[in-house]
């Protein structure tokens, strides 16, 4: 770990560093910075951290090369429960879009910025504090809570307690900006036949579709010539995938939001209704439809800063015999 004090460098060249002061992390990502390791120990979890700029300083703190933010764990681990608290420590005064995120995270609201909740016997809390003064130094602090019972007692003496955080090993796409191509391609051989969706995203501006991950939920996509710019609003959901033998897949699933017909004055043309259109025309507002609604993408590193959202389609898919009904 002590050498991803040398990975600041490198991302900086990479352009993976989010701008100045903003907020890297929301609700839902809060479990993702951390993990529990082959001992139940929980760890910080360095490479999803790195990729927003936070470096070692030890193994329960990682901060920004200019401190602009700050993350601390700690953790209460005994026979009865185990309690962590990860806190997030930002210069970042503008919460607005993360209160609204915690708001929705199904926790109840039991103070100002306060929402916690008990669920299956595991308690959750998050918080808000405002000019916080942590290290000499004033911040806004974004407090996550999670305690539960252990369930050592209940276990086989060769069962091992099961991990209570996950290693997420996804990309820490929130309040990151990607521009956007897509290709359909068709694969036709002895062995399959196929048809291949990939969209491929890059931070470097290589088309004028843009794609923004607005927060831990919500997405934008923005297409169209300059003099008249388009977009559309969606949410996004990344997860794991498994595919057997202890293997998993990251995917990633679309959903844009609810297409609405304008209203015309009387006399003139009703506008077509947008809808989901495979035939579109490339880079249309039906096109978008179709390939970022409620489709789930395989998620793959492509070259350099880039990634590949991977979907296919069997052009022969088996068909099974059905029972004859009885008479």
């Amino acid at each position: 770990m002590k050498t991803k004090i040398f990975l600041w460098a490198v991302l900086l060249f990479s352009g993976l560093i989010s701008k100045l002061n903003a907020q890297d992390f929301y609700p839902t990502n809060l479990t993702a910075i951390i993990y529990t390791d082959e001992k139940n120990v929980i760890k910080i979890n360095d490479n999803y951290v790195n990729h927003k700029g936070f470096l070692w300083l030890n193994d329960s703190t990682y901060a920004k090369k200019d401190l602009s933010g700050v993350i601390q764990v700690t953790a209460k681990n005994s026979d009865k429960s185990l309690e962590v608290q990860v806190n997030y420590y930002l210069t970042n005064n503008n919460l607005d879009r993360f209160v609204k995120r915690a708001a929705n995270s199904a926790l109840d609201k039991t103070g100002v910025d306060k929402f916690e909740k008990t669920y299956k016997g595991i308690y959750y809390k998050i918080e808000i504090k405002r000019a916080v003064s942590f290290q000499n130094k004033t911040y806004n602090l974004i407090s996550f809570t999670q305690r539960n019972e252990s369930d050592s007692a209940n276990l086989d003496k060769n069962q091992e307690p099961r991990k209570r955080f996950e290693y997420v090993e996804s990309y820490p796409f929130q309040n990151t900006v990607w521009y956007l191509d897509t290709k359909k391609t068709e694969v036709k051989n002895k062995n399959e036949d196929i048809i291949k969706y990939v969209i491929s995203l890059t931070e470097n501006k290589t088309t004028d579709v843009k794609l923004e991950f607005l927060d831990d939920f919500n997405m934008k996509l923005t297409y169209g010539p300059p003099q008249k710019r388009q977009y559309l609003l969606g949410t996004y959901h990344f997860y794991r995938n498994s595919i057997g033998h202890g293997l998993y897949e990251n995917k990633v699933q679309f959903e844009m939001a609810p297409a609405v017909q304008k209203t015309t004055k009387p006399g003139y043309k009703v506008p077509e209704l947008v809808g989901m259109v495979e035939t579109a025309p490339k880079n249309t507002t039906n096109y978008f439809r179709y390939w970022l609604s409620s489709f789930d993408y395989e998620v793959k590193w492509g070259k350099g800063n880039s990634f590949n959202l991977t979907r296919q389609v069997d052009n022969n898919p088996p068909v099974y015999a059905v029972p004859a009904p009885k008479n």
